[in-house]
């Protein structure tokens, strides 16, 4: 069995939905808000596309041995529009 990045997104999304007592359903979570990165030499990241399994992920960008670590950001909802000026 293969799990992918975008599996480990939801697992998350439904994972946090949860703990924080959420009224939104759980099964319902976006995994879509939530970006996996993994962490490379130094400071930076990478930011892993949900269609990798974790697998490949390994292959790809953790060269050492020793349990893979992985990051996430949680997008915020994006403004579509301007806020209204209010008027007196």
């Amino acid at each position: 069995m293969f799990f992918l990045v975008d599996h480990l997104a939801k697992y998350l999304a439904i994972r946090l939905a949860i703990e924080t007592q959420a009224e939104v359903d759980p099964t319902s979570a976006d995994e879509k808000k939530y970006a996996i990165y993994i962490a490379t030499s130094g400071d930076n990241f990478i930011h892993l596309p949900g269609n990798i399994t974790l697998e490949q992920v390994n292959d790809r960008y953790w060269k050492i041995n020793k349990p893979m670590e992985m990051f996430y950001l949680l997008h915020k909802k994006q403004v579509t529009e301007s806020p209204k000026k209010q008027e007196k």
